[in-house]
């Protein structure tokens, strides 16, 4: 694991990290809840900004996971491919998601049942998910609370009653800093 790597921002800012709080949990499992050894590979990462957890771990990690990657694009797409196909509107998460497994069945053949779990609202996202669904130009056109009252039209989804109260709650905090 290397976070002395290049940092990217996505439309998926959950991903867009460079130390994974979820690899360690995951770390901590597949060694056997060696507490220990975890918290060594986290020690060189704190200090030397990357760790290996050796041949036989990695290879343990193989026989349970996969892995893939998505861009923008292609995420954006499989926003509005789910949307026209399945009549669901995904977050921008759930579409990388969704696209890592497709790809995966696509290249492996694997036809086990398989589980793409949603966790974010699209109203998390809005311009973005909108913008898979009517094309960035116009999204970007609006402003944020437009952005959701298309999405919810589009979408169908009923937008959050918190979202739908913070159009009429007083602002806090005016200061912007660049």
């Amino acid at each position: 694991y290397d976070a002395n790597r290049p940092f990217y921002k996505t439309t998926s800012p959950s991903m867009d990290i460079l130390v994974s709080s979820n690899l360690e949990r995951l770390l901590f499992e597949l060694c056997g809840r060696n507490c220990e050894q975890v918290t060594q590979w986290m020690q060189a990462l704190k200090t030397g900004g990357e760790y290996t957890v050796g041949a036989d771990m990695h290879a343990h990690a193989l026989e349970n996971f996969a892995a893939g990657w998505v861009g923008d694009e292609d995420a954006l797409k499989t926003i509005a491919q789910v949307k026209e196909a399945c009549g669901y509107t995904l977050d921008t998460h759930t579409a990388v998601a969704w696209k890592v497994a497709q790809d995966y069945r696509e290249k492996t053949g694997d036809k086990r049942p398989m589980v793409v779990v949603s966790t974010a609202s699209p109203y998390k996202f809005g311009r973005s998910v909108l913008g898979a669904l009517i094309g960035k130009d116009a999204a970007d056109k609006l402003d944020e609370f437009a952005c959701a009252d298309e999405l919810e039209k589009v979408s169908g989804l009923e937008m959050p009653e918190s979202l739908r109260e913070l159009r009429v709650k007083p602002q806090l905090h005016k200061d912007v800093v660049k």
